[in-house]
């Protein structure tokens, strides 16, 4: 009798586990059982099955009916039993998954009374619980086997694994992005094109906010040159070198501006960023501003289209290019030195405002400018676009 506890409890704990699995070792074990028998049995494992899937495991009704009356199992029930029990395959998570189903019949409502069978298979089954390593396996169901991706989604989140590539595939994995990009070279440049796009970004923003905060310094300094109504609603300022190249080239633009918008005031920062590699440079602006403050707008706006008129640049430009735009405006008195003075405050201002070289041109209202309604270009910039910008400052941008 207790051999065939045994058994039975060896068939029931296989049971378990194959129909937790998904495999089909129920029919491979019963085929080699006579056809009554192996009815009954499959019967028998069949129900066993499917009341594991809904949380509940029913017996046999037939051998529930003989249990109720009889207080033993069925004699069709045990033989299919042990014949099932013998050929049966077992697994390692046997105990755990026998020992789940065990509680699962103890807290159906369809078992109406307790087997012998029941009865060895729970103390087989408790043993093993007891032998194995999971903690209270009787008393909670078997855990939901996760999926790969849900593996090692846990890991990352409970910080399992101190880094997500080892030594030797970050090895790998730099080997492969050199190569890709030996053989793509075009990428470094997307990258570099990127990066300073973003590089660029981040500074007209400053640049912008630091022009708010100088208004004052920018529209309200009577020493620097400007063309153009005193009670214009927007200025355009430029900060240039006469040896720029870019100036040279940006010179036209400004000056079709000023004709297709004369009612803006247009503001020269002379600022001689080359002065410390071509004497000329410094020389140029100096002239500039002291016929601004002799001679007027008029006088100054001919010496200054007349330099940049030469197409003399980059360390091309001489004394005799500036005595000769600067003929124009008639005899000056004193030295171009003494307005070193206004070109200092003036690199100060260019410095303070965060602009790396020259062109730099800001377009803003005369009044009440803010970061809608004021415009920085760091670099040279079309006809059309400053245009556009003019129309922003004056609210006239819709």
């Amino acid at each position: 009798m207790k051999k065939h506890n045994i058994a039975l409890a060896i068939m029931l704990i296989a049971g378990v586990t194959a129909s937790s699995t998904g495999f089909s070792a129920e029919s491979q074990a019963l085929s080699a059982v006579p056809t009554d028998s192996a009815d009954s049995a499959a019967s028998s494992v069949d129900s066993n099955s499917e009341s594991s899937e809904k949380g509940v495991q029913a017996e046999p009704r037939q051998d529930k009916e003989a249990a109720a009356a009889t207080g033993a199992p069925s004699a069709s029930s045990v033989n299919a039993d042990e014949k099932a029990s013998a050929e049966r395959p077992q697994t390692p998570s046997a105990p755990v998954n026998a020992a789940t189903n065990r509680s699962s019949d103890a807290d159906s409502p369809a078992t109406t009374a307790p087997s012998a069978s029941a009865n060895a298979a729970d103390k087989a089954a408790s043993d093993a619980a007891q032998d194995s390593s999971t903690p209270a396996a009787a008393e909670k169901p078997a855990a939901k086997e996760s999926t790969p991706g849900e593996q090692s989604k846990a890991s990352l989140t409970e910080g399992d694994a101190a880094e997500l590539f080892t030594p030797e595939q970050e090895q790998r994995i730099g080997v492969v992005a050199k190569q890709y990009l030996l053989a793509h070279p075009e990428v470094l440049v997307e990258v570099s094109e990127k990066l300073e796009s973003m590089q660029h970004e981040q500074q007209i923003k400053k640049i912008t906010a630091a022009v708010i905060q100088q208004q004052d310094a920018l529209l309200s300094d009577k020493s620097v040159p400007s063309v153009g109504p005193s009670d214009a609603k927007v200025a355009v300022i430029e900060f240039f070198d006469y040896q720029c190249v870019i100036c040279s080239r940006q010179a036209p633009v400004i000056q079709s501006l000023m004709q297709a918008s004369p009612e803006v005031r247009y503001v020269f920062m002379e600022w001689p960023i080359f002065a410390a590699r071509w004497k000329a440079s410094l020389t140029a602006a100096e002239t500039g501003v002291m016929i601004w403050q002799q001679k007027g707008a008029d006088a100054y706006l001919n010496y200054h289209n007349a330099l940049f008129a030469t197409g003399h640049q980059e360390g091309q430009m001489t004394e005799a290019d500036i005595k000769k735009a600067a003929s124009a405006a008639g005899k000056l008195k004193g030295k171009p030195e003494t307005m070193l003075n206004v070109l200092a405050r003036t690199d100060t201002l260019a410095q303070s405002l965060g602009f790396m070289g020259t062109p730099g041109i800001i377009v803003m209202p005369v009044k009440e400018a803010n970061s809608d309604n004021v415009t920085v270009f760091a670099g040279g910039v079309e006809l059309s676009a400053l245009q556009a910008a003019i129309s922003k400052a004056s609210g006239a941008e819709h």
